[in-house]
């Protein structure tokens, strides 16, 4: 993703260092490589969500800084858990 985010993430509350804190637990953007670092305690089913690959990961860490703002804390907030899906192998990941 080539867009430059600073301006949203700013919109978002972030600070110049591309860190919002809310309710004493912080998140960063690490724009150099293309990283979200979510607070400890988080789970992150997979680490894909981390990442700038996908426009929707940018709605998820829209969504993670909502839930902490709404007093969520993050060890009550699972990113993409994978679930089994009926009887075969087949497994998927929720949001």
């Amino acid at each position: 993703m080539s867009k430059d985010i600073r301006p949203w993430l700013k919109a978002l509350g972030f600070n110049q260092q591309n860190e919002l804190t809310i309710n004493g637990y912080t998140i960063s953007v690490d724009l150099a490589n293309k990283k979200i670092n979510y607070p400890e305690g988080l789970t992150k089913g997979r680490e894909t969500t981390t990442n700038f690959s996908d426009e929707e990961n940018f709605v998820v860490l829209e969504c993670v800084t909502r839930l902490l703002k709404q007093g969520y804390e993050p060890k009550n907030i699972v990113l993409e858990q994978a679930y089994q899906l009926g009887r075969n192998s087949k497994a998927g990941n929720a949001d």
